[in-house]
This record gives structure tokens, C-alpha cells and sequence, in this order.
């Protein structure tokens, strides 16, 4: 498996500055500019108000914070996901095929993305890691034995 989640949700300083503004600027504004005050519109709006949340912290925090928040991220995704799953699929009325445009909503790509992103994310969610084994620990006296081993081979 790949280190995407490891990766993505280090705590990197460059992913933390880079990311942030536009996250910050997307909370501020999207209240805003929304015009609909439907219960659709206003649950959205709060689902990526809260994912902005959870985002923020889950990057400015570090421990527990950090893995409860980002864990909170990828709920909210499965629940999105979902939603347009169940949306597509028992109230669109659109039939299940392999044709039209690419750009449209269909049953077809609520069912792949849900697959692709979804399932993943619940993954995520419940387990905390993107891999089916468990990260293995290492304790910090083997961790720096370790270092120890790898600076005498190089060295």
C-alpha cells in the first residue's frame, strides 16, 4: 500500500501553509455567496463548514486532536458520498446505464465514486489508517537504536 494518508496527514508544514488560506478563505466567503436557504443548502453549507473545521485543527493540532479530527474529515466525506449514492440511486429516477454525458450526475458514478472514495474514507474513518495492516510501533529506545545502525552504515 502506499503512504498517501501518512503523507497527507503528517503534519507537514508546507501542506499545513499551503493548504490553510484556501480552507480559512472558503469558510468566510461560501456563507456569503449562497443564496438558497433550502434544508439541502443550509445542511451543505454546514457539512463544509464543518469539514473546514475539522480540517483546520486536524492540521494545527498534533496527537489525538489531530488523528480524532482528521478521522471526523473523512466521516463527513463517507456521509457525502453516500448521500449522492442514496440521492442517485432511490430518488433521481435516472436509470442505471453506461451512457451519457460526463459531465452529468448519474447512478453509475455515484456507485464508482462512492466505491473510489467513499469506502476508502470509511475506512479511514473507523480504523485510522488508509492500509489493512496496523502501523507497527516502535518504541523510542528501538527507534534511536535503529538510527544508531542506519549512521554507522552510512557513515
Amino acid at each position: 500500500m502506499s503512504s498517501f494518508g501518512t503523507t497527507l496527514f503528517s503534519g507537514s508544514p508546507l501542506i499545513r501553509w499551503a493548504i490553510s488560506p484556501f480552507i480559512v478563505l472558503t469558510m468566510l466567503v461560501l456563507p456569503l455567496t449562497s443564496q438558497s436557504s433550502t434544508p439541502q443548502a443550509v445542511l451543505s453549507l454546514v457539512g463544509i463548514e464543518l469539514l473546514g473545521l475539522f480540517l483546520l485543527l486536524g492540521l494545527w493540532t498534533k496527537g489525538r486532536i489531530k488523528n480524532i479530527s482528521f478521522r471526523f474529515v473523512a466521516g463527513l466525506v463517507v456521509i457525502a458520498y453516500a448521500s449522492y449514492l442514496i440521492y442517485e440511486l432511490c430518488f433521481s429516477g435516472k436509470p442505471l446505464t453506461f451512457e451519457g454525458r460526463s459531465s452529468e450526475a448519474s447512478p453509475k458514478k455515484s456507485i464508482v465514486g462512492f466505491i473510489v472514495i467513499g469506502l476508502p474514507c470509511l475506512w479511514f474513518t473507523v480504523f485510522g489508517r488508509f492500509t489493512f495492516s496496523p502501523v507497527p510501533k516502535i518504541a523510542d529506545s528501538d527507534h534511536a537504536h535503529q538510527n544508531d545502525e542506519g549512521d554507522k552504515k552510512n557513515g
